[in-house]
């Protein structure tokens, strides 16, 4: 429910990926698009999980050092852990 019924947070575009957060209480959704067409790095603060990605062969991941590797064109939808 995050992404449809809560309010759309931008967050600071870092290194060609722009993203923006949704919270619905204590559940926190980043989505980052990154709009190169080269790999980029992109960080943020807290632990998550990767839920889904644009490129279809990329399956849902821990991703416990708060950093994703997108590559070229490529969005993701991260779930953080509940701080």
């Amino acid at each position: 429910m995050c992404l449809r019924r809560v309010g759309y947070e931008p967050l600071r575009s870092q290194n060609d990926v722009l993203a923006y957060r949704r919270i619905d209480g204590r559940n926190e959704i980043l989505v980052a698009l990154n709009v190169a067409a080269e790999p980029r790095t992109w960080q943020w603060q807290g632990r998550g999980r990767l839920l889904m990605s644009t490129q279809l062969d990329r399956a849902p991941e821990p991703l416990p050092d708060a950093s994703i590797l997108l590559r070229g064109n490529e969005g993701g939808i991260i779930a953080l852990e509940p701080r």
